[in-house]
C-alpha cells in the first residue's frame, strides 16, 4: 500500500532545474522517474548527524543541498564550492 501523498497529483514545484530543457514535469506520483528529475539524491544511506552530506547538486548551475537543508549557491568567478567524496557518498568540507 503507498502512502496517500504517492497516489496524489503532483503540486509543489518538480524537480525540474528551470534551465534543463532536457527533462519534462511529472504530473503525478506514478509518472516520477529519473526523465523527471533534474537533481540526482546523492544521500543514499545517510544519517542525521552527517549534516555536511550533499543531497543533490544541479548538475546546470553547480548548486548544492546538504542534508541539513543548507542550500549554497555556485556563483560564476567565484571561489569553488569544496565538495569530496569519500566512501562512495559527497560531502561539502
Amino acid at each position: 500500500m503507498h502512502p496517500v501523498g504517492y497516489r496524489q497529483p503532483i503540486t509543489h514545484l518538480p524537480p525540474i532545474c528551470p534551465i534543463d530543457k532536457d527533462r519534462t514535469a511529472a504530473t503525478r506520483w506514478t509518472t516520477l522517474t529519473d526523465a523527471n528529475i533534474s537533481y540526482p539524491f546523492r544521500a543514499r544511506g545517510a544519517v542525521e548527524s552527517q549534516t555536511n552530506r550533499v543531497v543533490t547538486v544541479c548538475p546546470v548551475h553547480g548548486n548544492v543541498l546538504l542534508l541539513n537543508g543548507a542550500a549554497y549557491r555556485s556563483v560564476r568567478g567565484a571561489p569553488s564550492l569544496n565538495l569530496n567524496e569519500r566512501n562512495g557518498a559527497l560531502w561539502m568540507d
